[in-house]
C-alpha cells in the first residue's frame, strides 16, 4: 500500500496515483530514496505539494 505525500491518504492495490517523472524535479525537489515523497492521490495534492498556481494574463 502507498500513501499520498501531501494528504497522507492511503492508496490501495489497483488504485491510480500521480508522480513526477521529470528527472530535474526528482533530483532537486524530492528527498526520499524510496520515492515515497513523490506519490500523490490526486492532481490537486500534486499541485498543492509543488505550489503550482494558476494566473491570468492581464492587459
Amino acid at each position: 500500500m502507498k500513501t499520498c505525500a501531501e494528504c497522507s491518504q492511503s492508496i490501495g492495490f489497483g488504485e491510480m496515483y500521480y508522480s513526477i517523472g521529470d528527472n530535474f524535479l526528482q533530483f532537486n525537489y524530492f528527498e526520499r530514496e524510496d520515492g515515497s515523497d513523490n506519490i500523490f492521490c490526486s492532481q490537486q495534492c500534486l499541485m498543492d505539494s509543488l505550489s503550482v498556481e494558476q494566473d491570468e494574463v492581464e492587459e
